[in-house]
């Protein structure tokens, strides 16, 4: 799977970090990647692939990031149960995977309120 196609799909986050900035994109193909780049890079290889995790397939679109968590749900039809996945932003930038739980089918948005002790995900 190309770059190009992975960044089409979800661009969730971009934190400055110096001159790098992190990227982290899900895929409706089932992984979560996390990039570093540097905008003012001009030549090829100026971004750097960091992680990759496939422990939120089967299609983890769509994303929130709290403090140093990131919450995934993975979209599913609506006869089937959605996944919320909970995950530590390490400070490599490599998700570490925290917990799961069963939300609603069909999840299309995530959200996280109450001081991070709420998430919510809806269809």
């Amino acid at each position: 799977m190309s770059l190009r196609s992975i960044l089409k799909t979800t661009l969730l986050m971009a934190t400055t970090a110096s001159a790098a900035r992190t990227l982290i994109v899900g895929s409706a193909k089932g992984t979560i990647k996390t990039y570093e780049f540097d905008e003012r890079a001009n030549g090829p290889g100026f971004i750097k692939e960091l992680g990759s995790t496939s422990e939120s397939a089967p299609a983890p679109t769509w994303q929130t990031i709290f403090g140093n968590l990131l919450y995934s749900v993975s979209e599913t039809n609506a006869s089937t149960d959605g996944v919320i996945t909970a995950y530590q932003i390490g400070s490599d930038k490599k998700l570490i995977k925290k917990g799961s739980a069963k939300g609603v089918g069909g999840p299309v948005s995530i959200v996280v309120g109450k001081g991070g002790k709420l998430v919510t995900s809806a269809s």
